[in-house]
């Protein structure tokens, strides 16, 4: 009964983690949304450059929290097999 409680706990905590990440990548697909909204036919040569190295650094965060995500599932699947 233990075991199975305990092993309850922990599916729902990597559940709960999973949820922080998916919630953190639509957070960053927002920010991404509004920088790429900002960018204009009037904006200079530098902003954009500026804008667009925000983008692919929020990209690079996407991917990591993607890859946490696939390591939870991972995590969440070996523990609901057992």
């Amino acid at each position: 009964m233990y075991n199975i409680s305990r092993l309850q706990k922990d599916i729902a905590d990597l559940e709960k983690k999973l949820s922080e990440e998916k919630k953190k990548e639509a957070q960053i697909l927002k920010r991404i949304s509004q920088i790429e909204r900002s960018i204009s036919k009037s904006t200079s040569a530098s902003t954009l450059r500026s804008k667009t190295q925000q983008i692919v650094r929020l990209n690079d965060d996407i991917a990591k929290t993607r890859a946490k995500q696939a390591d939870l599932q991972k995590k969440i699947s070996l523990k609901t097999s057992d």
